[in-house]
């Protein structure tokens, strides 16, 4: 079901609060959640970032979501030969200690996966 959309019309369709334009799409998409009612957007790893999740944390909006690696700063993750090493089920993580946010989970199955974020209140 969908709950709200807007068509993208260049970059005035969204208001930019400095968190690029994927983050300013789910901050205006978000508008019409209560703030701090424990409510939890879950989004793929276009729109992730670690500056989307303290916004959203601000706003006592939880989330979750796929992130790349590459938009981590200095990810204190295990590299991919280590978790390959390790076998299958190993994983690393890494919490931002300032706003509790888990900020990487990497896991080992039959090869790396996806790392994402996790907002924690």
């Amino acid at each position: 079901m969908m709950h709200l959309f807007r068509i993208y019309e260049g970059d005035s369709t969204f208001t930019d609060i400095g968190i690029r334009i994927s983050g300013n799409i789910v901050i205006e998409l978000a508008r019409t959640i209560p703030e701090h009612k424990n409510y939890k957007l879950y989004f793929d790893n276009w729109f992730s970032s670690i500056s989307l999740a303290k916004e959203l944390q601000d706003r006592g909006i939880c989330c979750v979501g796929t992130i790349q690696e590459n938009k981590i700063p200095n990810p204190p993750l295990k590299t991919d030969q280590v978790l390959k090493k390790d076998g299958r089920r190993a994983h690393s993580c890494a919490v931002d200690s300032n706003s509790d946010i888990v900020i990487a989970k990497k896991w080992f199955d039959n090869k790396p996966s996806a790392s994402f974020i996790r907002m924690q209140l």
